[in-house]
């Protein structure tokens, strides 16, 4: 009786282990999905800097000076050379060597002398944006004060 006992409990443990194994490779393979979802297109909207001065408009006070960022300034030769990112949230986010070529035509285009706010459509590649398209966009702040004035 007790090796009945003893052959029960070893089986219950191997099928407990082998479930268990079972349900941990389910799970690993969970977020290959939602990287997948990652990579997908998405937009953002914020400000269009070089690298050289892009880098110093991180945190709390750097669309403020994102904002007075020009157009002539992104690009000098040693700014365009450092390549182009956005400055959107409080960080700022590089762009692949690609995307460089997509933000000097813009900004070779661009109407406006600084405030080169923007909409970016395109996917992160590790801590790279992919750029597909940029394009002049409106801030949301200036919107909402012409609103206000209508009223």
């Amino acid at each position: 009786m007790k090796k009945f006992g003893v052959l029960f409990i070893l089986t219950a443990v191997a099928f407990g282990t082998a479930f268990g194994q079972e349900k941990k490779m389910t799970e690993e393979k969970k977020p290959a999905k939602a990287e997948s979802k990652a990579m997908e297109s998405a937009s953002w909207e914020g400000y269009l800097a070089d690298a050289k001065c892009g880098s110093k408009m991180a945190g709390d006070k750097g669309e403020a000076k994102a904002k007075r960022h020009t157009v002539d300034c992104a690009l000098m030769d040693d700014c365009k050379a450092s390549g182009y990112g956005l400055v959107t949230g409080g960080k700022y986010v590089k762009f692949t060597k690609d995307a460089d070529t997509k933000a000097v035509a813009f900004l070779e285009k661009a109407e406006m002398e600084s405030d080169i706010y923007v909409k970016v459509t395109g996917k992160m590649e590790g801590e790279q944006l992919v750029v597909t398209s940029i394009e002049a966009a409106k801030h949301m702040e200036k919107m909402e004060k012409k609103e206000e004035k209508k009223m």
